[in-house]
C-alpha cells in the first residue's frame, strides 16, 4: 500500500512528455494545410494558390481528454467543415454584362420554347378561353356588325335606285342639247348606281356603253386627225419611236379595217390597218392598231377581207423612219378603242359626209350595236 502511494505521488509531481498538437486548416482556395503546432505561430504557404496561412501556436493550457484521444488517434476523427471555394473578384461592369447575357438567353428560350400545357385537354382550354359571357358578347358584336352592314348596304342601294332614273333623264336631256360634258357626268353617275345595284342586264350594259361614248364625245380632239399628225411629224425626231399618249384626245374614225400586208408592216403579230389615205407633206402615213377587244366584229361576215367600222380611239405611239420614201406609222391604242353603238351620242360634225346613200353611218351604228348586244 505504501508502495502504491509513493508511485502515485511521484507521477503527480513528474512532468510528462507533451502530446503533439496537430492542425488541419482549409485555405480560401479549398486546399487543406496539415501539420504539428509549435510554441510559436507559423505562416506556411498554401501549396495550391501560394497564399500565406496563419497557424496559431500550441496551447499552453491543459488539453481536454477527448482532444488528446483524437490527436493520438484513439477517437473517431472530427468532421471538418468545408467551406465553398471563394469566387473570383469580378468588377461591376462584368457583373452587369453577365446579367444582361442571362436576361437575353432567358428571353430567347421563352420565344423559341413557348410555354405549353400538355396536360390540359383541348376542350378544357377551349372552355377556359370562350366562357359563356365572352360567347354572348362575341355573338352580340357579330350581330351588330352584320346589322350595320346590311343597313348601310340597303341605304346605298335605295339611294342608288332613286338617283339612277334622275341621272339617266338628265343625261339624255344633255345629249339632246349637245352638252356632252354634262351628259358624260350624268351617265357616269348612273353607271356608279348600276355598280352599287349589281345590275348586269342588257339595259345596264347599254347605259355603260352610252357613258363611255358620251365621255369620248366630250373628249374629242379640237384638231383634226391629219392636223395632229402634221404637228407630230414636224416635231418628232427621225428614225425613232415616239410615245404620243392620250394628250391629243380622242379621234372618231369611219374606215375600212383589214390585216396589214408585208408592204405596210412586216412583223409579228400582224396588226390591223385603218384604210385612211394620209400623206403629210411628202411623207405617207399608215395608221395601225393591234386587234381590239371587239375584233370579232371584223370577222362577223365570212368571206370578207375587210370590214367597215365606226369607232373611236386614242393615239399611242408613232414611228418616223429616215429616207425620202420612208413611210410613217402611227399606232392607235387598241385597249381603249370603242366600237360606236349609239347614234344619240354621235356628233355629226365629227364625221365627213357619207357618199354611200345605200349604207349611211346610222345603219352601221345599228349593226354594231346589235353585235355588241349579242356578245356575252
Amino acid at each position: 500500500m505504501a508502495t502504491g502511494w509513493f508511485q502515485r505521488a511521484t507521477a503527480a509531481f513528474s512532468r510528462s512528455e507533451p502530446i503533439p498538437q496537430k492542425y488541419d486548416v482549409n485555405c480560401d482556395c479549398g486546399a487543406r494545410l496539415t501539420g504539428i503546432r509549435v510554441p510559436i505561430a507559423q505562416k506556411p504557404s498554401c501549396p495550391e494558390c501560394g497564399i500565406i496561412v496563419f497557424i496559431l501556436p500550441a496551447t499552453v493550457y491543459p488539453v481536454p481528454a477527448s482532444v488528446e484521444r483524437r490527436w493520438l488517434g484513439n477517437d473517431l476523427p472530427e468532421t471538418v467543415a468545408t467551406f465553398p471555394k471563394s469566387k473570383k473578384y469580378r468588377s461591376v461592369r462584368e457583373q452587369r454584362r453577365d446579367k444582361e447575357r442571362a436576361r437575353k438567353a432567358k428571353a430567347e428560350r421563352e420565344v423559341v420554347q413557348p410555354p405549353s400545357e400538355p396536360g390540359i385537354p383541348f376542350s378544357q382550354r377551349f372552355r377556359q378561353l370562350f366562357t359563356p359571357i365572352r360567347l354572348v358578347i362575341l355573338t352580340m358584336a357579330v350581330g351588330l356588325l352584320l346589322t350595320g352592314w346590311v343597313m348601310i348596304r340597303n341605304v346605298r342601294r335605295d339611294r342608288a335606285q332613286r338617283e339612277l332614273q334622275g341621272s339617266l333623264d338628265r343625261g339624255h336631256a344633255a345629249l339632246a342639247n349637245d352638252d356632252y360634258p354634262k351628259a358624260a357626268q350624268e351617265f357616269q353617275q348612273a353607271t356608279a348606281a348600276l355598280d352599287i345595284l349589281g345590275r348586269q342586264d342588257d339595259i345596264a350594259r347599254q347605259v355603260r356603253r352610252t357613258s363611255r361614248e358620251s365621255m369620248v364625245t366630250a373628249g374629242l380632239s379640237s384638231r383634226s386627225f391629219s392636223e395632229t399628225l402634221e404637228r407630230w411629224i414636224l416635231k418628232a425626231p427621225k428614225d425613232s419611236a415616239t410615245s404620243l399618249g392620250d394628250k391629243a384626245g380622242w379621234f372618231l374614225f369611219e374606215a375600212e379595217l383589214h390585216p396589214s400586208t408585208a408592204s405596210e408592216y412586216a412583223g409579228e403579230p400582224t396588226p390591223l390597218v385603218i384604210d385612211l389615205p394620209l400623206q403629210i407633206g411628202k411623207t405617207p402615213v399608215v395608221v395601225l392598231m393591234e386587234p381590239p377587244p371587239w375584233k370579232n366584229w371584223l370577222t362577223s361576215e365570212a368571206g370578207e377581207q375587210s370590214q367597215r367600222v365606226l369607232f373611236a380611239a386614242q393615239l399611242r405611239r408613232g414611228e418616223v423612219p429616215q429616207g425620202d420614201r420612208a413611210v410613217a406609222r402611227v399606232w392607235l391604242n387598241e385597249s381603249t378603242a370603242i366600237l360606236w353603238s349609239n347614234t344619240e351620242t354621235l356628233p355629226e360634225s365629227a364625221l365627213p359626209a357619207d357618199d354611200d346613200e345605200a349604207s349611211p353611218w346610222s345603219d352601221l351604228v345599228v349593226r354594231q350595236r346589235e353585235f355588241l348586244e349579242s356578245q356575252p
